[in-house]
């Protein structure tokens, strides 16, 4: 999939905008992505893709960690 710009997130999934091909309903991929918080934190979760709209792209999470601190911390406080 290459790079994607993370524009919506919450703590169940992410709305994503990607530059390269878009993947497919139903894929499995890894996200990989920095909170612009503070500190930088890193964030890697699982993902599986719901929705794709052109470039546009909406993943759910499928961590088996069910609550991330981080990233809960992090929507919560937006």
């Amino acid at each position: 999939m290459g790079r994607v710009h993370v524009k919506d997130l919450s703590l169940t999934g992410a709305g994503l905008l990607c530059e390269g091909n878009a993947p497919n309903r139903g894929d499995m991929l890894v996200l990989r992505f920095f909170l612009d918080d503070d500190v930088k934190t890193k964030i890697e979760k699982k993902i599986q893709v719901e929705s794709v709209r052109g470039q546009r792209v909406g993943a759910s999470f499928v961590d088996e960690k069910l609550f991330d601190a981080a990233l809960g911390k992090y929507v919560l406080s937006r």
